[in-house]
């Protein structure tokens, strides 16, 4: 009876063990100092399994750089900042909002000759096996 008791218990949390998981923190930005000196981004990184792909964010003519991590589907999105005569990344968190949530894999390619880069990506619908692609916009 308690053998059947207890499996009993064990089948019926099944369906919680998704959300018994891990869960996303909101972001947490404070200043980190390193031997005086004020580190950028010092939370920035960990990442697992990043797949690099660039695409004009910001419309202004200069590619930036999307990091995608596969390992939790996270979308980092740097834009390139001219800075002298060479360029730095800085986190535009804001445009991850714009950008579709994907999994797997992506592609940013400007199929359509708009100017503006659309995403491939794979189509995790099992109706719909393959391949989903997203068209570019400019929000104002």
């Amino acid at each position: 009876m308690r053998r059947i008791l207890i499996a009993c218990l064990l089948i019926s949390m099944a369906p919680l063990s998704p959300a018994l998981g891990q869960v996303r923190l909101p972001a947490y930005e404070c200043p980190v100092y390193w031997h005086g000196s004020l580190l950028p981004e010092p939370f920035r990184g960990g990442l697992n399994a990043p797949q690099f792909q660039e695409a004009d964010l910001n419309h202004d003519g200069i590619q930036d750089l999307i990091i995608f991590d596969r390992a939790g589907d996270v979308i980092l999105p740097y834009l390139r900042v001219p800075d002298g005569n060479t360029f730095r990344f800085s986190f535009a968190r804001s445009y991850a909002d714009y950008i579709p949530p994907y999994t797997s894999w992506g592609l940013f390619r400007d199929y359509n000759q708009d100017g503006i880069s659309d995403l491939f990506t794979w189509s995790s619908n099992p109706a719909i096996n393959g391949l989903r692609s997203y068209r570019g916009f400019l929000s104002e």
